[in-house]
């Protein structure tokens, strides 16, 4: 996305995304104070970012057995709504952001020992 970080992501526009330009649009809404990266290393702290704040949502949301046909939109909610609710506080534009990202994976990539995942 152009023009730096935006601060609450439509979840359609989103969708849109690669996943590294998701990545990227994550470690800049995680790091609000505009410090200049380059590509690769917005990337690496997407990964890292997404790593840490979906470890702390795996166990709330991979139990459901719902989850594993969900359309990625409503997949997204329910990471979005998990990721608001967890502990560590994180804006919803980044809550958001993660989820689709997540989403866009698949429940076997977030939720890869979960029994109801097909594959």
């Amino acid at each position: 996305m152009t023009g730096g970080p935006v601060t609450d992501p439509d979840v359609h526009v989103l969708l849109l995304l690669d996943d590294d330009e998701l990545l990227m649009e994550i470690a800049q809404l995680s790091e609000p104070r505009g410090a200049l990266h380059s590509p690769s290393e917005l990337i690496e702290r997407g990964r890292r970012v997404v790593s840490e704040q979906l470890g702390r949502v795996r166990s709330s949301v991979c139990p459901r057995k719902d989850i594993v046909n969900m359309p990625e939109v409503d997949l997204a909610a329910v990471i979005t709504s998990a990721l608001l609710e967890a502990a560590a506080p994180i804006g919803s534009g980044l809550a958001c952001a993660i989820a689709v990202y997540a989403a866009k994976r698949g429940v076997g990539w977030l939720c890869p020992d979960n029994e109801a995942n097909p594959g």
